[in-house]
């Protein structure tokens, strides 16, 4: 019973050895394809999961969450403030607080303050309006900012004062609060 069986195990693989010499070709072409295909497929899929797993987990502050909440936060009673303070720690928040504020671009091209041009020629807008963005020193701004409200990070406003609003992100992320000044 083994005899038979290895002779046409034998005679089967020499088949497929004659066919595979006939399509190696196209086999080998085939499998490349299939395999770039494959690698595509996972380094699109790996993306994906470090862009929406990891970075909110490693850079919540990237994402810029929390800037719409504070600006539909502030934006109601901000003509009761000489000055609105926003740390610009988070990159340039300006430019979504003009985007949620519906701000005209007309008023804005007339009433806002930019810094000197950097070694790339880039200049910042540090100010609009009733609206600062800076670096929060806290002690220094409360001094010198009355009738003011003050926005800053975790490590920019001290636990020990009054925090009249928290801005949380959907990742728990303490991103913002706001203190009354």
């Amino acid at each position: 019973m083994v005899v038979p069986l290895t002779i046409i195990s034998a005679y089967g693989l020499v088949k497929v050895f004659e066919v595979l010499k006939i399509y190696a070709v196209y086999v080998l072409r085939v499998s490349c394809l299939v395999l770039l295909f494959s690698l595509i497929v996972w380094e699109f899929l790996r993306y994906e999961h470090m862009y929406w797993v990891h970075m909110a987990k490693e850079y919540p502050y990237s994402s810029q969450y929390g800037v719409k909440e504070l600006v539909d936060y502030i934006k109601n009673d901000s003509n009761e403030y000489d000055s609105i303070i926003v740390t610009d720690r988070y990159d340039q928040p300006y430019i979504l607080f003009l985007f949620y504020l519906q701000y005209p671009p007309q008023e804005f091209q007339k009433d806002h303050t930019l810094t000197a041009r950097d070694g790339y020629g880039f200049s910042t807008v540090r100010e609009f309006s009733n609206y600062k963005f800076e670096s929060v020193k806290f002690e220094e701004m409360r001094k010198n900012n009355p009738n003011s409200l003050i926005i800053g990070t975790d490590s920019e406003i001290p636990e020990d004062v009054i925090i009249v609003k928290d801005i949380y992100g959907s990742n728990g992320f303490r991103y913002f609060k706001v203190v009354r000044n």
